[in-house]
């Protein structure tokens, strides 16, 4: 049985990051604003993740809620609609989430540069 690269893992590391950091986005909206003055699309390595990092901040430029239902229908109005794995990662991605008020703490996993990104 192969044994998973240290590269591999800091990988999932860095994924579990970005997917908890946009759990806390859309957990609560309050964080919302604080998390796009630190964070770019570019930052996220996961291709899901960066759509779905970009719809939160189209939704916040028209200061509409970036809740899951209307995240779906942005990522449907932006072309990277995919009903069953948007749906579901999103779901997934929520309760994952342990605690918005660890926001920061994942923020700076994904920014760390000993992680390298997944793409």
């Amino acid at each position: 049985m192969e044994v998973p690269s240290i590269n591999a893992s800091k990988q999932a590391e860095r994924a579990r990051a970005e997917r908890r950091v946009l759990g806390s986005m859309l957990i609560d909206p309050s964080c919302v604003p604080k998390i796009l003055n630190k964070l770019s699309p570019a930052d996220f390595s996961v291709r899901q993740n960066r759509e779905i990092f970009r719809s939160i901040r189209l939704l916040n430029r028209r200061a509409a809620p970036a809740d899951a239902v209307t995240v779906l229908h942005k990522l449907w109005e932006m072309g990277c609609w995919d009903e069953l794995s948007y749906h579901s990662y999103i779901c997934q991605m929520m309760s994952e989430t342990p605690s918005p008020e660890e926001v920061d703490r994942h923020i700076a996993q994904m920014l760390s540069p000993e992680i390298p990104s997944c793409d």
